[in-house]
Order: C-alpha cells, then structure tokens, then sequence
C-alpha cells in the first residue's frame, strides 16, 4: 500500500481553475475521429481516460486491440464505432472488467464475447429499429447515436425505462451538431437519418462540473475557493449540484458523479440530510454509495446506508483519521475535501486513483491550502 497523503483539517481559500471536462473531451476526439479534414481541439482534459479513448481510436483506425484501461466511458462509446469496420478487440483493467454491457449485449445483433480482461466484438452496424435500456448509463445511448448517422439508411433508437443522466445524452447531440451532424429527439428515443458526414471543426472544451462540484461542497464547508474555466450555460448534468446545496433530499439521478461531493455536504449540516437516486453508483469505478458510507462512518460520520440512498445525519463536524479512496478518483477527492470540517487531518490512501480524471487536483489543493 502506498503512502497516506495528509489533509489539513482546515478550510480551502484561493483561486484554481477547474480541469476540462472529460466527458465533452472523450465526444469531441470521437467527432474529430469521425470528421472529413483536421479539426483543432483546444482545451482537451489530459488524464487517463480521455487518453484511453485516444488510444483506442489510433488503434480502432489500424484494425488493432484497443485498451480501454479502466475507461468505461470510452469502451462504451467505441463499441459501436467499432462495427462500423465489423467489430475489434477491446481490453480492460481494473474495475473495468466487471463494469455492465448488458445493454449493448441485450439491443445489438452482434457477438459479444467477455473472456477475462478482454472483449471481442464482431458483426455489422445495419440502419434499423434499435430498442435499449435508459437505467444503466447513458452511456449506451450515446454510444450508438455516434454511430448511427454513418450507416447508409435511417434509423430509430427507442430507449426502455427512464433514461438515466439525459442531459449527458444532450452533450452528446451538441458535440455532434457542432462537428455537422444530427438527431432528432421523438417520442422515446432518436430518429437518426442516415448517409451524414462529420465535419472538421475548431473546439474548445469546457471545464469540467463534476469536478468543480468537489470545491462547490468546499466552500460550503466554509472554505473560500473561486473557480475558473466554467460555462453556466453547460449542459453538462453535474450543473444541476448548484441548486442541491441547501436541501434535505437530494436527488443524484441525473448527476451520479456528484454524488460522494455531496455526501460531505451533507456532513457538514446540522440534521438530516436523503441522497437518493443512487442505485448505479453501486457500478462505478467502486461501489461507491458503500465506499462513502464506510469512510464517512471512519471520519466520524453518522450515516446510514440504504439500497439505493444514503441518510446522513449531519452534526456539522467529523472526528477526522485514516480513509480509503477504494481504488476511486471521486472518492478521493470527496475524502479529501472533508477534511475541512474534521477535528483532525485526513490520512487518505489510495489518493493516486485522481489521475484517472484530474491528475493535478493534489496540485490544486497545494495551492488552496489543503496540503503540503
């Protein structure tokens, strides 16, 4: 095990700039991939699932094994691309492995063949009706709205249940419509027309919400961080954090990610506090409603662990001590800026897991007065 970072018990001041956002970074490297000439992408996020995904499309272009890390982001967004040239070869680490398919297994009329820390994918993307569920990710749906507008004939992409983190399928569209192609919203699902092109263009990423979301939780532990590099007008769904701070139940359906920011909010308030919403957070990089709940439950927290929830009775205060990040970059984080309201520093392991969206968040809480 590697050595614990040390987090100061005391509240973050300064000023740090938030990190391009990694979900609108993976969609614009697909769309440039796609596109017809050179597109400038500026403000790309540098961590390590944005460089699985630029790794997999070089080697989706050279008909070789892509390695997706432990990317679900980017395994589940090429998948579909990949039939396009009649399937490949995806390998995986880590928690990786033993994240869900089952929708692409379930709509797709393809071979999808798991065997260890690889998959193997073959078959044809044929225009057509496609029916896929909406309560695992989002994810799924983007996907093949990627894919889709490339075959040679229209299709409808019908979503079952309720569809999971919507907004997140709406960057989709965007990033699309500003590399030139389109879907059209109907009904249940998506009506794709066929036989469109990419076009190249110049993109600038925007900063990223979900981490942002830590230093929102932050300054509600009264710190004083001002953050830089956001669009208010995002359509990122981890936006929606602005308006949770405040209230006794707090929905994370549509913004999962800011789940674990939340959760230590929620300490720092005097009384209770209902996270619902949360039965995929069971599926990330950890299983991260038990994860905030141990760790919470270390630092002193009185927190009681549901199926899909989490009550948090907050005192305003935690004792402080040992933490585990459970091999999780949100979980690290999160941990990290609960030390603010803790009677002692933070001793937090597993720390290392941030390069897999923000290498240099340890870098930003330096600099806010966190850490040495």
């Amino acid at each position: 095990m590697s050595e614990p970072r040390v987090i100061f018990n005391r509240p973050l001041v300064g000023e740090t700039r938030v990190v391009p956002s990694k979900s609108v970074s993976h969609r614009a490297l697909i769309c440039a991939f796609l596109a017809d000439g050179e597109s400038k992408l500026q403000n790309l996020g540098e961590c390590d699932d944005v460089e699985a995904t630029r790794r997999c499309l070089a080697a989706l272009r050279n008909r070789e094994p892509m390695d997706a890390g432990e990317s679900a982001t980017t395994m589940r967004l090429l998948l579909p691309l990949s039939l396009l040239y009649g399937g490949g070869r995806f390998l995986m680490r880590g928690s990786l492995i033993n994240r869900p398919l089952e929708p692409y297994a379930e709509s797709l009329d393809v071979k999808l063949y798991r065997n260890g820390d690889e998959i193997l994918v073959s078959g044809c993307l044929e225009p057509g009706e496609y029916r896929i569920r909406g309560d695992v990710s989002s994810q799924f749906i983007s996907g093949l709205l990627f894919a889709l507008p490339l075959l040679h004939g229209d299709s409808a992409l019908h979503v079952t249940g309720e569809l999971q983190s919507r907004p997140y399928v709406e960057l989709t569209r965007m990033v699309m419509e500003r590399f030139g192609v389109y879907v059209k919203v109907a009904g249940d699902g998506f009506l794709i027309p066929g036989k469109q092109s990419y076009r190249s263009a110049d993109f600038t990423v925007e900063g990223d919400w979900t981490y942002a979301a830590n230093f929102l939780a932050a300054n509600a532990l009264g710190g004083n961080v001002r953050l830089s590099g956001l669009d208010m007008d995002s359509l990122q769904g981890d936006r929606q954090v602005l308006s949770a701070f405040g209230k006794d139940e707090i929905d994370v359906s549509d913004m999962p990610d800011t789940f674990p920011a939340l959760a230590v909010y929620a300490c720092s308030k005097r009384g209770p506090t209902l996270i619902t919403g949360g039965h995929r957070l069971r599926y990330k990089e950890c299983d991260r409603l038990n994860a905030m709940a141990v760790e919470l439950h270390n630092l002193g927290a009185d927190v009681e662990e549901r199926h899909d929830s989490l009550l948090v009775r907050g005192t305003g205060r935690l004792r402080g001590g040992k933490a585990d990040a459970h091999g999780d970059h949100r979980v690290a984080m999160a941990l990290s800026i609960a030390a603010a309201i803790c009677e002692s520093p933070v001793e937090l392991y597993g720390g290392e897991s941030v390069k897999k969206s923000a290498p240099a968040f340890f870098e930003a809480l330096k600099a806010l007065g966190g850490t040495d």
